[in-house]
């Protein structure tokens, strides 16, 4: 009798043994598939050292961690010069090697400089919109280039590292994005004013102005293109009424054009995609 005791207490010490390790040997697989394990951690940070070292052997790096992306199954290291602020981008690595890195977009596009001077910019411009009535907790944001081409290459010009200032450039645009609740013409026209005029009283001046929100009711405001000339003309309500009417014609052919054809929209003159536009949609019920 006890001899059997003693097997049953060895069978279920053994079988307790086992499911410990399989819970373990789950865990371990879930943790690699997750966040990696240390030794590819260190493989590919090795690698990337010596990727960059021979890649860019112009100058000295610091190289940071290498953290598991678990969603493309891939380490990356971020790379930074010690001597240029602008200077620092990505390496990834999978499958046991360097796949690429994107110094190209960020180094040599200069969308690092942008970054920094877009927010540097957007910080100081803020403060002053929140004077504005209905802005108070704006989130704006400032861009430097505009759209297309264009912008590419002025943001390709920049010098590396160039300290801000307004003045860098005469392309600089401003996004106000805030919670507003008056979808009326007149409203919307009565806030740009009285931001623009903030906003150049503090030498800030734009290109463009754009707005974007979403009401508590639902509605969708998007106006697209505002010139400083269209709110200094006098007339800037009567624009921004005539930009309505010419999109709400425009969506109205589309969805014509729509009907008629089955669902096939014909291929039209091209937009000009600096022009002016403004697109309230109310939410039904």
């Amino acid at each position: 009798m006890n001899a059997n005791r003693t097997r049953k207490k060895t069978a279920l010490k053994i079988l307790a043994l086992a499911a410990a390790l399989l819970l373990m040997a789950l865990l371990a697989f879930l943790a690699n598939a997750f966040v990696g394990n240390p030794l590819s951690a260190w493989m590919a940070r090795r690698d990337i050292v010596a990727y960059v070292q021979a890649a860019y052997p112009q100058q000295e790096w610091q190289v940071g961690k290498a953290r598991y992306n678990f969603k493309f199954g891939e380490y990356t290291a971020q790379v930074q010069s010690p001597d240029s602020e602008d200077t620092h981008f990505a390496v990834y690595w999978r499958g046991g090697r360097v796949k690429y890195d994107d110094y190209g977009t960020y180094v040599t596009d200069r969308w690092n400089t942008r970054q920094r001077l877009e927010e540097s910019y957007s910080a100081e411009v803020i403060p002053l919109l929140q004077a504005v009535p209905g802005l108070e907790g704006n989130s704006s944001m400032v861009a430097l280039g505009g759209k297309g081409s264009s912008s590419e290459a002025v943001v390709r010009a920049l010098p590396l590292d160039v300290p801000f200032s307004k003045s860098l450039s005469d392309q600089w645009e401003l996004t106000i994005r805030a919670d507003w609740e008056d979808d009326s013409l007149p409203a919307l026209a009565e806030m740009f004013e009285a931001a623009h005029q903030k906003l150049t009283a503090a030498g800030c001046t734009f290109a463009r102005y754009h707005f974007f929100t979403t009401t508590e009711k639902g509605t969708t405001i998007i106006i697209d293109g505002l010139t400083p000339a269209d709110i200094e003309s006098g007339e800037l309500l009567a624009r921004l009424e005539a930009a309505q009417r010419e999109g709400e014609a425009r969506e109205e052919e589309e969805r014509r054009q729509m009907e008629e054809s089955g669902g096939r929209l014909e291929k039209g003159e091209p937009l000009d995609e600096n022009r002016l536009t403004v697109y309230i949609h109310r939410k039904e019920g």
